[in-house]
C-alpha cells in the first residue's frame, strides 16, 4: 500500500481527537485555554489531506473549531493553509508509514519530546498523542501541533534578497548549534559509537551539557543490531542501496559505484569524537516551517529518520538545500564554525583539520546519496507526472557523470 491509498474519514479523526481529549492533559489544557472548552460536544471538525505528504507519510490538517456544525473535508490551497492566523486549534495527524511497524514512530516521538522538554531553544511541534499499533484508526501515528506559518520550500528559492536568505540561513545554524552543542553519551555501546535511531534518550548533565542515549536497530536493513562504526554504518548503507541498483538504464554506473563500495570495505575512514551528534538527517527548507510575514522560523518537522552519526549528515543537507551560490556557502561556512561548539574538540584546536576530514567523507554521502536517487526516484514522484520524474532523473544522471568523472581516478589507483 502506497501513501496515496492511505486515507482516515470523519470517524476515525473524532477517535484520534476523543482519545487525545482522555489521554493528554496538555490537549486538554489547550482547548480549554483557546476554546474555553471543557469538552468535546460543542467542537466541529474540519480536515484535509495535504498533498505534498511525504514520500512514505500520509498527512492530514485538522482544525477544530468551537460550534455545531458538522465534520468536513475541505480543500484549500497552500497559501490559504497557512494565513488564517485566528484559526488557532489546528492540529497535524500524521499516519506513519506501515513499513516500519513502531520502530519509526518511536524514533520521531521520543526526540521530539526530548526536545520540547530539555532543549526548547530547537523548536519543534508538541506531541499530544501518538499510536505504535493500528488499534485505534488502522494506521501508527502522531498528533502532533501545527506550527504557525508555511515550508520554508515555499518562498525560499524565489526570495529576492539576499539579506532574507541569510537571516533564515543563520537561524537554522544557530538553532541546530544549540543541539550540537551538547555531548552524547552511548549507552548500551560499551566504548563504540553507535549509529542508528534512538530508543531512549536522558539529559544526565544539563550544566555539562550530557545526554545518554540508547540507540537501535537501524531502519531499511535486516540488522539485528546498530552499527558499531562509521566505518560500517557508511559501508553497509552504501552497500544496501548498491544492492537495489537493477535497473538496466543505470547500470553502466555500476562499476563505478562498487569501486567506492571497494575502498569503503578495506579502509578506514576517520572521525573524531565531538563529530558524533543527534542529526535530524532531512534538514530542508521543505521541513522547516517559518512565517514570512516576521521572517522567524517557527519550528522543525520530520524527525523521523533521526539518528546518531556524524555531524556531516547534516551539514551535507545545510549546504545542499539552503544555498544556492558561492557567497551563501560562505556564510553558511561561517555560521558552522560560529554556532557549531564542538566542532573543534580538545584534540582538534584547528577547525580546517574537520573541513579537511569532511570535504573527504563528503564523497561517499555523495555516491550514495546518487544511487538513492536512482533506486528511490519513482517512489519519490508517485502521483505525479511522469514527466516531473524524469526530468528529475536526467538532472541527476548529468550530475553523476560529473561526479564519476571528479572522482574516478582516485577510485582506480586503490
Amino acid at each position: 500500500m502506497s501513501r496515496l491509498d492511505v486515507c482516515v474519514e470523519e470517524e476515525q479523526i473524532r477517535k484520534v481527537i476523543g482519545c487525545a481529549f482522555s489521554e493528554s492533559l496538555k490537549f486538554q489544557n489547550k482547548l480549554k485555554s483557546e476554546l474555553n472548552l471543557d469538552n468535546l460536544n460543542e467542537i466541529s471538525i474540519e480536515f484535509y489531506k495535504v498533498d505534498e505528504g511525504g514520500v512514505s507519510n500520509t498527512i492530514y490538517f485538522v482544525k477544530l473549531l468551537p460550534t455545531t456544525t458538522t465534520a468536513s473535508a475541505v480543500t484549500t490551497s497552500n497559501q490559504q493553509r497557512y494565513s488564517n492566523k485566528t484559526q488557532k486549534i489546528e492540529f497535524v495527524l500524521k499516519l506513519t508509514s506501515q513499513k516500519y511497524k513502531k520502530t519509526k514512530t518511536l524514533n520521531e516521538v521520543i526526540v521530539m519530546k526530548f526536545l520540547n522538554e530539555n532543549i526548547p531553544e530547537v523548536k519543534c511541534p508538541e506531541i499530544y498523542l501518538y499510536k505504535t499499533t493500528n488499534e485505534l484508526i488502522g494506521y501508527e501515528f502522531i498528533l502532533m501541533e501545527k506550527c504557525y506559518g508555511l515550508p520554508l520550500s515555499d518562498v525560499f528559492d524565489t526570495m529576492c534578497s539576499l539579506r532574507e536568505r541569510k537571516s533564515y540561513i543563520e537561524q537554522i545554524v544557530k538553532m541546530m548549534g544549540v543541539l550540537y552543542s551538547y555531548q552524547f553519551i552511548v549507552k548500551n555501546g560499551g566504548n563504540n559509537y553507535l549509529f542508528g535511531p534512538i530508543e531512549d534518550i536522558q539529559l544526565i548533565d544539563k550544566e555539562k551539557k550530557v545526554i545518554e542515549v540508547t540507540v537501535g536497530i537501524p531502519f531499511d536493513t535486516d540488522r539485528v543490531e546498530p552499527y558499531h562504526s562509521f566505518n560500517e554504518y557508511i559501508s553497509s548503507s552504501y552497500s544496501n542501496r548498491l544492492k537495489e541498483l537493477t535497473n538496466e538504464r543505470f547500470l553502466k554506473y555500476k562499476p563505478f559505484f562498487e569501486s567506492v563500495e571497494k575502498y569503503l570495505g578495506n579502509s578506514k575512514i576517520e572521525m573524531k569524537a565531538s563529530e558524533y551528534q543527534l542529526c535530524h538527517i532531512d534538514i530542508t527548507p521543505s521541513n522547516t516551517i517559518a512565517d514570512p510575514l516576521t521572517g522567524f522560523i517557527s519550528g522543525i518537522i520530520d524527525w523521523e529518520w533521526v539518528s546518531m552519526t556524524v555531524i556531516d549528515e547534516d551539514i551535507n543537507e545545510l549546504f545542499d538545500n539552503w544555498t544556492n551560490n558561492e557567497e551563501e556557502r560562505i556564510f553558511m561556512k561561517e555560521c558552522i564554525n560560529r554556532e557549531f561548539s564542538l566542532l573543534v574538540s580538545n584534540e582538534d584546536n584547528n577547525e580546517d583539520n574537520y573541513w579537511k576530514r569532511y570535504e573527504f567523507r563528503r564523497i561517499f554521502y555523495i555516491a550514495r546519496d546518487h544511487i538513492t536517487r536512482l533506486v528511490c526516484y519513482k517512489d519519490w514522484f508517485l502521483g505525479k507526472p511522469e514527466e516531473e520524474a524524469e526530468n528529475f532523473i536526467q538532472s541527476v544522471m548529468k550530475r553523476i557523470e560529473v561526479f564519476i568523472e571528479e572522482n574516478q581516478p582516485f577510485f582506480l589507483t586503490k
